[in-house]
């Protein structure tokens, strides 16, 4: 099992004194049979966006601020014991998203995240989220609303497959981290 070769390129550039422009585009490879579509690539996190003193702005596909705020928590990301295959769907990386960050706050940062549905009959989603960060020490709290993630394989009333649904979602966070151990719930 491939679990996360990855090919990709990153950068910033200088637009005015203090605002960068920033992207990335950010592929998985699978090097054996592919994806369940046969295809060697598929889209990880890919975006444009400006930084500055007053924050960062990005838009494209990416992570949530939801699945962001778990930090290093989940120990077993892109392994078969990813919280995200054993405990929730949560952990997603959407598309037609743009998010803000503030800049650090003392060790505050707040994370807003608006997602545009292609589907009419969809809402559009929300992730929020705020972390602290000091030292060893970690927090955050988040929340999705209405937030779609890929279902297979599920009926709907009338026997069709849904291959999409909306979901909402609060995750706390703790972390501790010292010397070469780190506790983290």
């Amino acid at each position: 099992s491939s679990n996360g070769s990855r090919v990709g390129i990153r950068g910033s550039e200088p637009l005015v004194e203090g605002l960068n422009g920033i992207y990335q585009a950010e592929f998985e490879i699978y090097f054996d049979d592919g994806t369940d579509d046969d295809k060697p690539f598929t889209q990880r996190n890919i975006f444009i966006g400006i930084e500055g003193v007053l924050g960062t702005l990005i838009a494209g596909r990416f992570e949530t601020a939801l699945e962001q705020a778990q930090n290093k928590v989940d120990l077993f990301n892109e392994l078969y014991g990813d919280i995200q295959n054993s405990i929730t769907v949560n952990d997603n990386r959407e598309s037609n998203s743009i998010t803000y960050s503030t800049p650090d706050l003392s060790g505050f940062r707040l994370y807003a995240d608006l997602i545009s549905s292609e589907d009419v009959d969809d809402s559009n989603g929300t992730s929020l989220a705020a972390t602290y960060e000091n030292g060893g020490f970690y927090a955050a709290l988040a929340y999705d609303l209405d937030v779609e993630y890929e279902k297979t394989g599920e009926l709907d009333d009338k026997g069709n497959e849904i291959s999409s649904n909306d979901t909402s979602a609060v995750r706390a966070v703790i972390q501790y981290s010292f010397g070469d151990f780190q506790l983290g719930l």
